[in-house]
């Protein structure tokens, strides 16, 4: 098991208060990843009604690199987790932090800029807050988070930000959703199932949505879409300055030449089952979390190095 030091000593007697609760809301992220903590008894060997273990990360919704602090960001079912980068470009296993110690479910989530991070979701079950927590700034690396729109209203799972452009996948419609002004007033855009929404760095009008039918790409910001022909069928894509790629449900990562999704793709690396979260970051960078952790790949996605383990 892994030893997360005081963080996880200070919120042992939370999780206790916590876990019947946060349990009653898992569904909405899924199942939870193989190697969570959440097991039948805690490290010490108490049964778990008496003293539960933390829970852990839980599903992880997003990943983001911080330009500011250099440090991995993590965004999942319990908590934004901070994930310093150790050896540089090739990482290093250790130990992520529950960032405030807070167990909000931050579904949506992407660094839009150095110490600027966009979310969504639902509340600590302590905050006194609608299930929807709609569009959500943070300005102090997921310290405290301010409402920016749609509070109450919608359940971004995914959002993608360029300039002041953001697209944001509401789950609780099944609609694209675009705003030009950073997310306070929005437009509807397609409707239809997307796992996955990216833009293009270069121009905001191209996106690409996963979807059950294979890889969609619109050129008039989200109102239309077409099948990409050729392209793997992804679960998860991510398209920024460092290139585009993306990875499989069987966790087979794909990388497009030229960040052109209409060339032909091509056949990277190999995660641990089916990703969770995938990001390009900078530097060419990608991050994934996956069966055994948040994992760091500095050559494209053919090899990949563990950050943080769910349970180590």
């Amino acid at each position: 098991m892994m030893d997360r030091g005081r963080g996880r000593r200070s919120s042992r007697a939370l999780a206790a208060a916590l876990l019947p609760v946060l349990l009653l809301v898992a569904g909405c992220a899924g199942s939870q990843s193989s190697g969570s903590p959440d097991s039948a008894a805690s490290d010490d060997g108490q049964s778990a009604l008496g003293d539960p273990p933390d829970p852990g990360f839980g599903h992880v919704h997003g990943l983001g690199l911080n330009p500011a602090d250099g440090a991995v960001y993590a965004a999942s079912h319990y908590g934004v987790w901070r994930i310093p980068l150790q050896g540089g470009a090739t990482g290093g296993v250790t130990e992520p932090v529950r960032i405030a110690d807070r167990f909000q479910d931050t579904m949506g989530f992407t660094v839009a800029g150095p110490d600027l991070f966009l979310g969504s979701g639902h509340p600590d079950p302590r905050e006194d807050s609608p299930p929807h927590l709609g569009l959500i700034l943070s300005k102090d690396r997921a310290e405290t988070w301010q409402p920016i729109s749609l509070r109450g209203e919608a359940d971004f799972h995914d959002l993608a930000v360029v300039g002041d452009r953001v697209y944001g996948y509401d789950s609780t419609t099944g609609t694209l959703l675009v705003s030009e002004d950073t997310g306070r007033t929005w437009n509807k855009r397609a409707t239809f199932p997307i796992r996955d929404v990216t833009v293009d760095p270069s121009d905001p009008e191209r996106v690409l949505a996963t979807t059950p039918d294979g890889l969609m790409l619109s050129r008039d910001a989200g109102a239309s879409f077409r099948p990409v022909r050729g392209a793997p069928r992804l679960l998860t894509v991510d398209w920024s300055t460092g290139g585009l790629a993306g990875a499989e449900p069987d966790g087979t990562v794909w990388g497009a030449p030229g960040a052109d999704p209409e060339a032909e793709w091509e056949r990277r690396g190999r995660l641990t089952g089916a990703p969770q979260a995938f990001t390009v970051a900078q530097e060419g960078k990608l991050l994934a979390a996956d069966d055994s952790g948040v994992q760091i790949s500095a050559d494209g996605g053919s090899s990949w190095t563990l950050l943080a383990a769910y349970d180590g």
